[in-house]
C-alpha cells in the first residue's frame, strides 16, 4: 500500500453509490490532502471533508484510460455506499455534510 503521502495533491475521484436505488452512483472529484496530522478527501465544490483511514487507502485504484472520462479525469478513484440515516445514529456516525442530491 503507497502512503497518504504518494496520493496528496493527486485528482481522486469519489464513487458514491445509493443503496437505497438500484444503479443510482455519482462520481466527485477531489484531492487529498494532509489535516491535523490526518489524510482527508476534499471536494472543492461541495465542500466535503471526509477522513481516510487505511482501509480506505487500501481501496484507492488508479484510473485507467478507458475510465478517465467516467471518473472525471482523475488519477485514482475510491468508492463508498451511502444510504439513509437510522432513526437513532447512535455515536457511531458523524456528519460529512454529504447529501445526496
Amino acid at each position: 500500500m503507497k502512503s497518504g503521502n504518494f496520493y496528496t495533491n493527486k485528482s481522486i475521484a469519489l464513487l458514491v453509490w445509493n443503496t437505497e436505488l438500484e444503479n443510482d452512483a455519482h462520481v466527485y472529484l477531489g484531492r487529498i490532502k494532509e489535516e491535523g496530522g490526518e489524510f482527508v478527501f476534499f471536494n472543492d465544490e461541495k465542500g466535503w471533508c471526509i477522513s481516510l483511514d487505511s482501509e480506505k487507502f487500501e481501496r484507492l485504484r488508479a484510473v485507467t484510460a478507458e475510465l478517465k472520462e467516467m471518473f472525471l479525469n482523475a488519477d485514482y478513484f475510491f468508492s463508498f455506499s451511502m444510504s439513509g440515516l437510522p432513526d437513532d445514529p447512535g455515536r457511531d456516525l458523524r456528519p460529512t455534510g454529504m447529501r445526496w442530491h
